[in-house]
């Protein structure tokens, strides 16, 4: 139930929480300080949590790309992206959860490209060689999106998406079948 009245809004206890250091409305909200100062018993039994955790950060992220699809963001939603971006980088690191995990655990992880388009997660690199020419078939993650951030994350830095795309297998091993080889010695 829409209950708790947050900027002239009702809101179920699931979009609030009693701690948010970044605005991130219209997703999630910091519970008002005269409500958690004077009825701290009732938010905690109707549900409100002392701080959001990383599947409210990706399941917001989600519900943004939801929205614009393979649109360009407008500066207000971008700005709530990188925030909401930030503040699971921050719950990623406390929590130690590797970046490995995030997909397995809670789906796919949107973020905003240099466009203002939310792309997966796999698919985005951080710029951090500024030195290689820009490739048209790289993704770079939002230039205001911290690298502390992507690295929680586990955004790709360019370099690895580079020295990927230019390793070279060097094949090796038994060519010959050891039935062939064994009859050739005998």
């Amino acid at each position: 139930k829409s209950f708790i009245l947050v900027w002239g809004r009702f809101l179920s206890a699931q979009r609030v929480a009693f701690k948010l250091t970044a605005d991130c409305s219209p997703f999630l909200f910091k519970l008002p300080q005269h409500l958690a100062d004077g009825f701290p018993k009732l938010m905690k039994v109707a549900g409100v949590r002392q701080i959001f955790d990383e599947k409210d950060y990706i399941a917001s992220l989600q519900e943004l790309k939801k929205q614009f699809g393979e649109t360009e963001l407008d500066e207000r939603n971008l700005q709530v992206a990188i925030r909401l971006a930030v503040q699971l980088g921050e719950t990623l690191q406390v929590s130690e959860v590797h970046p490995s995990e995030i997909q397995e655990r809670w789906g796919t992880v949107y973020l905003p490209d240099s466009e203002g388009v939310m792309r997966p997660l796999p698919h985005l690199c951080f710029r951090n060689c500024p030195w290689l020419p820009d490739d048209a078939n790289v993704q770079y993650v939002h230039s205001k999106i911290p690298w502390a951030t992507c690295f929680q994350v586990g955004v790709k830095t360019r370099r690895e998406e580079e020295l990927n795309r230019h390793a070279v297998g060097i094949p090796y091993g038994q060519k010959e079948k050891l039935t062939n080889r064994l009859n050739r010695i005998l």
